[in-house]
């Protein structure tokens, strides 16, 4: 019986322990799920923040990229204004149209280059005499883009190096026209260096890198994936082309790196690098 006494007056004891002891645990257990959806949302919020930051940097880059096409675009119709009307008669070789051409070059900053190409695609007047002598574009794309029939218009030219000293440069170029008549192609050459030096000041002292991806997924000008050279296609060139296909501007997460990154694709679809 006393046995029996004892294990009775210990269950009554050991009962308001448990309790206790649950009632603890719940505590626990809700301050945990408080603690981890308070954590969530500053985490969630920090990728927000992080995400605009990186839209906007994309944004400011495809604004600046495009107003300088642009600008350039502006450069060669004016040249070929000035050859329909101020210098209706001399030949595409002659000394005043170089001279007019060598002080367009010297006022662009991003222009390195500025060529006249006859209708056979050979370079018969450009800006720089010195950099080469006489050369053929007659299979260059920028050239067969004008052919007889096209509609006229701005061309921008894939990724190639310059034969004089490798650097990488793209070709902006449109149809000269005289009286309604195709006399050659006004060509731009555009080291994409520049590009490069614009995009890693906007990201100075920043880990975020701003990349310039032709359709074929080439880089052509800034920083995508480490080890990636211009010329080389990105690792994050597939995710991309997708994702501009579908939206104007957005932000994606791609395995660009061991370590993955986020990418923030900006188009701007009036110029595409290729055509």
């Amino acid at each position: 019986m006393a046995l029996l006494s004892f294990s009775t007056r210990a269950n009554r004891r050991a009962r308001p322990q448990r309790g206790v002891i649950v009632l603890s645990a719940a505590l626990i257990a809700a301050y945990g799920a408080s603690t981890f959806w308070s954590m969530q949302r500053t985490h969630d919020q920090a990728l927000r923040d992080a995400g605009a930051r990186l839209e906007s940097m994309a944004r400011s880059a495809a604004t600046s990229t495009a107003r300088s096409l642009f600008e350039t675009d502006a450069m060669l119709s004016g040249i070929e204004q000035i050859v329909a009307t101020v210098l209706p008669t001399p030949a595409l070789d002659g000394a005043s149209l170089r001279t007019v051409l060598e002080q367009f070059n010297n006022q662009s900053l991003a222009v390195r280059d500025i060529l006249i190409l006859d209708a056979s695609g050979m370079v018969v007047n450009r800006a720089n005499v010195g950099d080469s002598g006489a050369r053929s574009y007659r299979d260059g794309g920028f050239f067969t883009a004008h052919r007889p029939g096209a509609m006229p218009g701005l061309f921008i030219g894939d990724l190639a190096r310059d034969p004089v000293d490798g650097a990488w440069t793209i070709m902006l170029s449109r149809p000269l026209m005289r009286d309604g008549v195709r006399l050659g192609v006004i060509a731009a050459e555009v080291p994409v260096a520049n590009f490069t030096e614009f995009y890693d000041s906007i990201t100075a002292d920043s880990d975020i890198r701003i990349a310039l991806l032709l359709d074929n997924g080439r880089l052509a000008a800034g920083r995508s994936d480490p080890g990636a050279a211009i010329g080389g296609t990105s690792a994050a060139a597939q995710a991309v082309s997708a994702a501009a296909a579908h939206n104007q501007a957005g932000l994606i997460e791609t395995r660009a790196d061991a370590g993955g990154s986020a990418w923030c694709c900006a188009a701007f679809a009036p110029l595409p690098l290729v055509r």
